[in-house]
């Protein structure tokens, strides 16, 4: 049985997001390379998701009992 090409390129349309994104801004007039929206998604993590896992870090180095709810 031979397979449908949709699947495969509905899942490399999923997984190739940059290279989408970078081809569909420009097409708009934008040159937004994928590196650079890389870059862009590592320093998001780093200043929005880092705290998040810290705190739930300190969190769950909280001796048990602490009346702290946080």
């Amino acid at each position: 049985m031979k397979r449908k090409p949709a699947p495969y390129a509905a899942r490399s349309w999923q997984k190739l997001v940059k290279a989408r994104q970078e081809r569909d801004w420009y097409r708009i007039g934008l040159r937004i390379y994928r590196s650079t929206m890389s870059h862009w998604v590592i320093r998001c993590s780093q200043e929005w998701l880092e705290p998040v896992f810290e705190r739930m870090h300190q969190k769950e180095q909280r001796p048990a009992g602490s009346s702290i709810p946080w």
